[in-house]
């Protein structure tokens, strides 16, 4: 499971504004004992909305750290995990005051969230190909840092799909899907389905590869349809 250090989304909101969001992140797993692992997402967010009469309201700061712990159930021969994951915002929707507030980007909803996933995948034997699946329930909260603007969020399914295999050498072409839908309808709660291409380039013997990806969004509610591209450089020890 490898998640991008550097991404670039970039979406047309509507006719009037333009968005620009630049996140740089680290993301890392740690075994802790056999079965068992933490992960943690600790993301840096610049993003810019541009209007139709040339004013642009810039915003900058942490982003959404999510801490996962992972386990898989002894016994059983099916690749798996079991996943609890926290997101904690590294900032406060409301620290931006005054009568433009409004116009400046959000780094993200600003409340604390919790989701439960099940992921489950396999190799097809004397081949390159794998894949895997994941799909999760997200609670959320009305518990925000800061302030908070007092918005409910519905619950929603959330779930990742990658399938790949080795092109040449190590080299994997991969194809990823990931999927937000909200349970119920407002006016607020964000959902999306994205499906595109990534690549996965070692660097020599050290452990070391690069990472790259493009993911369109397909379908989109209470958000604007529009892709992100990511970067990154991973390493791995075993």
């Amino acid at each position: 499971d490898h998640r991008d250090l550097h991404s670039f989304p970039t979406r047309r909101s509507s006719d009037l504004v333009d968005y620009l969001g630049v996140t740089s992140a680290v993301y890392f797993e740690l075994g802790l004992m056999d079965g068992l692992h933490l992960q943690a997402y600790v993301p840096h967010t610049a993003a810019s909305n541009t209007y139709a009469n040339g004013n642009k309201y810039l915003s900058a700061g942490g982003g959404d750290l999510t801490l996962g712990l992972q386990a898989s159930i002894p016994g059983v021969e099916l690749p798996h995990g079991l996943r609890v994951t926290l997101k904690t915002p590294l900032y406060d929707v409301t620290s931006i005051g005054g009568r433009e507030a409004g116009f400046f980007p959000q780094r993200g909803d600003g409340q604390i969230d919790t989701a439960v996933w099940l992921t489950v995948g396999n190799s097809i034997p004397d081949t390159s190909l794998f894949g895997f699946i994941e799909v999760g329930h997200q609670f959320r909260s009305e518990r925000y840092v800061g302030g908070g603007n007092g918005v409910a969020y519905n619950d929603s399914l959330v779930g990742f799909a990658q399938i790949g295999g080795a092109v040449f050498d190590d080299v994997l072409l991969l194809a990823n899907s990931s999927l937000v839908m909200p349970y119920g309808g407002d006016e607020v709660t964000k959902g999306y389905l994205t499906v595109g291409p990534a690549v996965y380039w070692p660097i020599g013997d050290g452990g070391y590869a690069i990472e790259a990806g493009y993911d369109p969004i397909v379908w989109a509610v209470n958000s604007a349809e529009g892709f992100s591209v990511s970067l990154g450089v991973s390493f791995a020890r075993r």
